[in-house]
């Protein structure tokens, strides 16, 4: 059985709930990339993304992830979900260089690192 698990800001993995990116969508990242957001973002698309692609792996013969370290021989791998979404930001702090794209990306080092 394949387990789905989100990253959160205390740089663990745990298993993967709503509110997926509370944490994430905190108000100093807020403020730092000019969003206009008043609170958290909640609910979003994660979870059941990555539930769709847990539920993919696990009926899949032919399913290869990560230069085949989860086949259809060996399904113990986990979907890790790491969130880095804030409401109500402009594009432009999510192309490289920008405060969001920067924090999604160590973010993502992180995960990796955990893995």
């Amino acid at each position: 059985m394949l387990g789905l698990v989100g990253f959160g800001d205390d740089a663990r993995w745990e298993v993967a709930r709503e509110p997926l990116h509370l944490e994430t969508d905190a108000a100093q990242l807020r403020a730092a990339s000019g969003s206009v957001a008043t609170a958290a973002a909640g609910v979003g698309p994660g979870v059941e993304f990555g539930s769709r692609i847990s539920e993919a792996i696990s009926s899949s013969s032919e399913w290869r992830l990560d230069r085949g370290r989860a086949s259809g021989r060996d399904r113990s791998a986990r979907v890790g979900l790491v969130p880095t979404a804030v409401g109500a930001t402009n594009i432009d702090v999510w192309l490289p260089g920008g405060v969001l794209f920067e924090n999604m990306m160590a973010q993502a080092a992180a995960a990796r690192r955990l893995r």
